[in-house]
């Protein structure tokens, strides 16, 4: 255990850069983008005094501020995604980069091989619940950024969460419930898994396992999607019935993608 929790340091210390680049980024775009919502509504409210009094004293919440930076907040979001994507497959490739493999080093270790995988399965979901985190927090930095600026008799106190639901992508990210959390992230695992799999599949078999990694990444997608996509077709099952066999495909899935993983690595990988 020991030995894993070293790997798991190391992998997480090589993506700090990475990740510490995207909070700032995400940080920096949504505070500028709500600071400028905030000046943008106070100077409407001088312009509506004279016009349109009743429109000036509408009191602004933290619910309407995040409404207002909703295509800022996804931007960030998504971009952060897409380099958290580019990090599962970074995290195996860049160890075969360059004429010394680093690969080498690590298959070398005196540690069962399987902790190289668990290791970056780990790293890459750790980081992924810090920005969900991370985003959660900048939530209560953004109310406390809105009070400072908006006077006191202007501004509406609303809850943080209800805030998070007006963009889709923060609904996703930080869910109301504990299950609803459960779901998504472990989702994002099984992605995660499959994906390994499939890159260590390309690894392990050479050209022809790039279309090995294709399909088995294909082939699980479809294998995950099918009863949410044919559940008006299936007329003989109920809907939670439904959701049962959608949850057991998907720990179906995980395990198949941890055991041929697990096998590959320990296995068929060279360097």
């Amino acid at each position: 255990m020991n030995r894993l929790l070293k790997l798991v340091a190391m992998e997480v210390h090589r993506l700090r850069l990475i990740f510490a680049g995207m909070i700032g980024m995400t940080a920096l775009v949504q505070i500028v983008a709500l600071v400028w919502a905030i000046y943008d509504e106070m100077r409407m409210w001088e312009t509506y005094k004279s016009t349109h009094p009743e429109l000036a004293l509408q009191p602004l919440s933290m619910q309407e501020m995040i409404h207002h930076i909703s295509s800022v907040v996804t931007f960030t979001i998504w971009l952060s995604a897409f380099v958290m994507g580019a990090c599962v497959f970074a995290i195996w490739y860049r160890d075969w980069m360059g004429r010394s493999s680093f690969m080498h080093r690590l298959l070398m270790l005196p540690t069962n091989r399987r902790h190289l995988y668990v290791a970056k399965v780990v790293a890459i979901m750790l980081l992924t619940l810090a920005y969900a985190s991370f985003q959660f927090m900048l939530l209560y930095v953004h109310e406390g950024i809105a009070r400072l600026i908006v006077p006191s008799d202007r501004w509406e106190l609303s809850l943080v969460m209800d805030a998070a639901r007006t963009v889709e992508e923060l609904s996703i990210m930080l869910p109301p419930n504990g299950w609803q959390w459960a779901i998504h992230y472990a989702l994002a695992l099984i992605a995660v898994c499959v994906v390994f799999t499939g890159i260590l599949l390309e690894r392990c078999f050479g050209r022809l396992g790039i279309v090995y990694g294709l399909l088995y990444v294909a082939s699980c997608a479809a294998l995950v999607a099918l009863p949410v996509a044919f559940q008006y077709e299936i007329t003989f099952l109920y809907p939670g019935e439904i959701q049962l066999l959608t949850a057991a495909l998907c720990l179906a899935v995980l395990g198949v993608s941890l055991w041929l993983g697990l096998r590959l690595v320990a296995k068929k990988i060279t360097v």
